[in-house]
Parts: structure tokens; sequence; C-alpha cells
């Protein structure tokens, strides 16, 4: 299987809605970046930064 395959296979799994709704979360501040990777980067950064317990942190 190609690279570019393996990498889209699993995204087909997930649902485009759960995709949408997780993005929805995000502040527009962090999806400014200048690259779609670095943005995505900093979008997760922040979803796991606000979903972190207070006792863990």
């Amino acid at each position: 299987m190609h690279y570019k395959e393996e990498n889209v296979a699993i995204a087909h799994k997930i649902p485009a809605h759960l995709i949408a709704c997780v993005i929805w979360h995000i502040p527009d501040q962090h999806l400014r970046e200048e690259t779609y990777f670095d943005a995505v980067k900093d979008g997760i950064l922040y979803l796991h930064h606000k979903t972190q317990r207070a006792d863990r942190l």
C-alpha cells in the first residue's frame, strides 16, 4: 500500500461530523498559523491543554 493511502485509510473511519465538532471548539487564533501543519498542531495542543485535569498539570 502506498504511504499516502495508509495515511488516508484511517481518516475514512472518522466521521466528518466528529472532525467538524472538534475544530469548532478551537478558537480562531489557534488556527491562524502560516501552514496547515502548524495550525493543526496548535489546535491539538490547545485541546489537549483544555482537557487536562487540574490535578494532573
